[in-house]
């Protein structure tokens, strides 16, 4: 039994490993006591390598039960040698029956929210992200962290 036990913790630990491979970037700027104020914004700095591949972009955020809202507004910049583009975002963190979407433990939710699927960078070098919320209050409540994360989408090159 003990055998077994040593070789399912072993498989999960491999499956673990071989998911993360595939992330470029990952990370979460923590918002000070949850309080976000209106045009305070958050910037990653991402290096790039591969043109070639294709990634998926998704938005992280940790909330707690003092969000007040249904959804999220964000706006998100990209810019990279001296191009921005910028898009708007509304992330729902809530269901339609009220329940918290993401995984939760006790008053707190983790929710990776798919901004950009079959995304091929133009240019190699580093991307600077930005993020603020376009919330219509001064200072947002309940957003505890704010981030990105950016894998590949397949192992695969696409030409």
């Amino acid at each position: 039994m003990k055998s077994y036990l040593k070789v399912v913790v072993i498989l999960i630990f491999i499956s673990f490993c071989s998911c993360a491979g595939n992330i470029v970037f990952s990370n979460y700027s923590q918002i000070d006591n949850s309080l976000w104020e209106k045009g305070e914004e958050y910037a990653f700095n991402v290096d790039i390598e591969d043109t070639q591949q294709v990634y998926e972009m998704s938005i992280l955020v940790r909330n707690n039960e003092d969000f007040a809202y249904q959804n999220l507004w964000l706006s998100v910049t990209h810019e990279h040698n001296g191009k921005i583009r910028q898009d708007t975002l509304n992330l729902f963190l809530l269901d339609e029956e009220g329940k918290w979407r993401g995984r939760g433990l006790r008053n707190t939710y983790d929710n990776n929210l798919i901004w950009r699927s079959y995304y091929r960078f133009d240019e190699a070098g580093s991307h600077i992200f930005r993020i603020q919320h376009l919330m219509r209050t001064d200072i947002l409540q309940g957003i505890e962290r704010i981030g990105i994360e950016i894998e590949i989408k397949n192992d695969k090159k696409n030409n």
